[in-house]
């Protein structure tokens, strides 16, 4: 009897463990849209705090166009954002005043940057909030 009791509470663990590994099911597997907050950044400028960039298709779906609001943490400063040109996972910027790439992990939960802008030269990761 204590046999099954253990089987049961190990079940139920199992359970639940691959139930907590099911994270930002809210956004798409598909898509770099939406809301991405930056994790890391290396950079010529002070270290940043954690902020929120926003990415939009340009064009509607299917688009390979692509503005990101709030890049660089600029703010209102840059309302009309930094355009990007989307080729499979490579993000290439394609605004006047930044150069550089994206790159973007195959299942669309983290953007890794490494382009020069404002701020110089910038690494930066960015992930779902």
């Amino acid at each position: 009897m204590k046999l099954y009791k253990m089987l049961g509470l190990v079940a139920l663990f199992v359970v639940f463990t691959a139930m907590s590994c099911n994270k930002n099911d809210d956004y798409p597997t598909d898509s770099i849209e939406g809301p991405w907050q930056l994790v890391y950044q290396e950079s010529g400028a002070p270290s940043a705090a954690p902020y929120i960039i926003t990415i939009d298709a340009d064009g509607g779906a299917g688009s390979d166009t692509y503005s990101i609001y709030n890049f660089d943490n600029s703010g209102s400063v840059n309302p009309l954002g930094v355009q990007v040109l989307k080729s499979d996972t490579v993000l290439t910027i394609i605004s006047p005043g930044y150069s550089g790439n994206g790159a973007v992990e195959r299942n669309y939960s983290a953007i890794y940057w490494s382009y020069t802008g404002s701020s110089g030269f910038v690494r930066s990761k960015f992930k779902r909030p």
